[in-house]
């Protein structure tokens, strides 16, 4: 094989000057130069693994193609139809084996072109900061100033703030067909990109960076990029850990620094990230919903709950080591508080099988003796939950960290405690001991058919002394290994990590008490008790009919004798679902649209009048027809005077890739989902308009007219599934 002659790196900077001025630049053309370079660099290493790896034929075939297509792009070309025609004959003559080969280098092309547009996004969003802009649209900060101009003080502000809980909740979805091992090499070609802005940037460094790159590209052709078997439920849930581990969790406390650092520039307050309210938590789908997914069964849900309690605990005890190399400040040169060495002495004391190398170090550095039994404490808990060294409770190792932090602060340490301490309180208070909570999700029928089989006239206990299958049907079975097994998993596990159960299907009241009375049957407790925030019944309305029905089934709901002790254990607190995407499927998209947002301010109306404060769950897809969207668009299109600030909503498996791919484009992300939530609960209160009812007259007889055109050429047309 020839040898390539060398060639001048691709992202080679011969004026760093000029370079750093397109990075930063707000001209239309010029901001768009590294983006052009991005995706032509990619083309050309692409460009050269094809000829390495498939020949100059099949690169001439690819070439040839692409040049044709951008000729059909134009419009003004006189020979399109020609064109066209040859493409067309040129695609028909080729071979399975071509055909698949020549639809690999497309697909990989468009994966690295938008591997360079999220890149883009990121070098966009430094340069507004860099340059300090106005606020963009959709920001923390430019809701803020809106609430500013608008006569909100920052006492008001923050006091709306407080009321503020975003809870992203990420689900599996067969449309994410990516490995891991893809994602994970689309992972290190966008840290490459990044690392490609970093200036200065000598000619060695953008040459290391391209082979790491083109290494990268190499392996992604080489790659299968579909399973050659079906994922399992452990694959889904170690593909929504990875994005934990790549940078979400990390990137919590710098959230918190930009809004707390929007809050200070906007309203000139003194407020520090740790004091910022608590505005986020996760959730999880993947290992609890059962719904239509008979491999997720008690083992999933206990795999989904340890491989999640591991994660966040192998993070903690990276951080606490971290911590340790750094806080090195020893009594010799400053003072501890009592507390802190009174804490010291009790562990002293009472932990005797400590690593002895954390026993040598020197007597005078306190906050190192005391983080290395915090740091053994940890490993008990992630190795033996049970052992008596372990930590019973995340608050439990929260205080100890408080005790160092508040040494920190009294003894001439604040900004070793910000920078060290802060950040892992705050994700200590929003992680805990098991990273997100876990959703369990089961259909009504199968609750309505173990009702049927068990409470036919003896008792559950009575009913199930023999062998469980040999009684009862197979659904009844999933219904009551599922409830058992989240009744002993919420003894194993904090309790925290089980607080909903999603029932799929509602369409009365009743659904919502058979839940509740089988799971108290199974030993599971429902209501609020002391640390066990117990297992709220979530109603999930899906159909247009079950839609329009909601508001009374919820009143039903709330004002039922046997329901009302459940919610008075929550302080009346509840959530509610909202199903886009199967609504989307029973009335096509107008419609589904136009009645999740009549339930949704009707729902809000029925809870005020029954002292109820709501959570609407919104079950968005990833895709327009499946209810996705402009998330922040999404959150702030919320009916007027219908919303408690508190928002739960689905994150799909097939967009997790592009929201959560990095810390920097995850933390926009979240940004814009707070910043929605608290422009959304101001304008609900008195600085928000209303619609009009001329407006709504004619958005109706708009969705009556799409739905019935939906139900009779779409949903009730017996042609459709043959066509598909």
């Amino acid at each position: 094989m020839p040898i390539t002659p060398p060639r001048e790196p691709l992202w080679s900077v011969p004026d760093p000057v000029a370079r750093l001025q397109e990075l930063i630049s707000q001209d239309a053309q010029e901001k768009m130069v590294p983006l052009r370079r991005d995706v032509r660099s990619l083309g050309i290493l692409l460009g050269e693994a094809l000829r390495e790896q498939e020949g100059e034929d099949f690169y001439e075939l690819v070439e040839d193609l692409r040049r044709n297509c951008i000729v059909l792009r134009n419009p003004n070309t006189s020979d399109n139809k020609l064109t066209l025609q040859r493409v067309t004959e040129r695609i028909a003559s080729l071979d399975v084996k071509q055909a698949y080969r020549l639809t690999k280098a497309f697909s990989t092309y468009f994966e690295l072109a938008n591997l360079a547009e999220a890149n883009h996004r990121r070098r966009r969003l430094r340069a507004s900061k860099t340059l300090r802009l106005p606020a963009q649209p959709g920001s923390f900060r430019g809701t803020l100033e809106r609430l500013k101009r608008n006569g909100v003080s920052s006492d008001e502000a923050l006091a709306w703030l407080k009321q503020v809980e975003v809870v992203p909740v990420f689900t599996a979805h067969p449309t994410e067909v990516a490995r891991r091992t893809v994602l994970y090499k689309r992972r290190q070609i966008a840290r490459q990109l990044d690392q490609l802005d970093w200036m200065p940037l000598t000619d060695a460094e953008a040459q290391e960076r391209e082979n790491i790159i083109a290494a990268a590209i190499l392996a992604l052709w080489q790659t299968e990029e579909v399973r050659r078997r079906k994922p399992t439920v452990q694959d889904e849930i170690q593909m929504g850990l990875d994005y934990y581990r790549n940078g979400l969790i990390e990137t919590l406390p710098r959230l918190y620094e930009e809004m707390a650092t929007a809050f200070r520039t906007v309203y000139d307050a003194p407020i520090s990230a740790g004091e910022f309210p608590l505005v986020l938590r996760f959730g999880s789908w993947i290992g609890g919903d059962r719904d239509g997914h008979p491999f997720v069964n008690a083992e999933a849900t206990h795999d989904a709950l340890e491989l999640a309690r591991s994660t966040i605990l192998l993070y903690y005890l990276e951080e606490i080591k971290r911590i340790t190399e750094q806080l090195s400040s020893s009594t010799a040169q400053v003072p501890v508080t009592n507390t802190l060495r009174a804490a010291l002495d009790a562990y002293v004391f009472s932990i005797k099988t400590l690593d002895p190398e954390a026993k040598r170090r020197p007597e005078e550095e306190v906050y190192r003796r005391f983080l290395g039994y915090i740091a053994h404490r940890l490993q008990m808990t992630l190795d033996a939950t049970k052992h008596e060294d372990a930590y019973a409770t995340a608050e439990e190792f929260r205080t100890d960290l408080l005790r160092i932090s508040e040494s920190l602060d009294s003894n001439f340490g604040r900004k070793l405690s910000e920078q060290l301490i802060s950040p892992l309180l705050r994700q200590c208070e929003t992680f805990g001991f098991h990273l997100y909570a876990l959703d369990i999700r089961q259909h009504e029928k199968f609750h309505r058919q173990a009702i049927k089989d068990l409470a036919s006239g003896t008792s559950l206990t009575d009913e199930l002394q023999a062998p469980l299958e040999t009684q009862v049907s197979e659904a009844t079975h999933t219904v009551v290994e599922t409830l058992r097994a989240v009744a002993d998993l919420k003894r194993i596990y904090p309790p925290q990590s089980i607080r909903t159960h999603i029932i799929s299907g509602t369409t009365c009241a009743e659904d919502v008490l058979r839940l509740v009375w089988l799971a108290q049957t199974n030993g599971v407790q429902v209501g609020r008790k002391g640390e066990d925030p117990g297992l709220m019944p979530v109603p999930l309305f899906e159909s247009i009919e079950d839609l329009r029905h909601a508001p009374d089934i919820c009143r039903a709901l709330w004002t039922s004798p046997a329901y009302t002790p459940f919610l008075n254990s929550w302080h009346r607190e509840q959530e509610v679902m909202l199903g886009y995407s199967d609504s989307n499927k029973d009335g096509g998209m107008l419609t589904s649209t136009w009645e999740i947002h009549k339930a949704h301010r009707a729902l809000h109306r029925v809870a005020k009048e029954c002292g109820v404060t709501l959570t609407l769950f919104h079950g968005r897809g990833g895709t327009v027809g499946r209810g996705g969207g402009p998330t922040h668009s999404a959150i702030t299109a919320q009916p007027a005077d219908a919303f408690s600030g508190h928002l739960k909503i689905t994150e799909q498996g097939e967009v997790l890739n592009w929201k959560y791919i990095d810390g920097v484009v995850a933390e926009r992300n979240l940004e814009l989902m707070v910043a929605a939530s608290l422009e959304a609960l101001t304008r609900s209160g008195s600085y928000g308009a209303k619609s009009l009812p001329e407006w709504e007259a004619s958005l109706e007889s708009m969705s009556e007219e799409a739905y019935l055109f939906y139900r009779k050429n779409v949903m009730d047309n017996p042609d459709i599934p043959v066509y598909f």
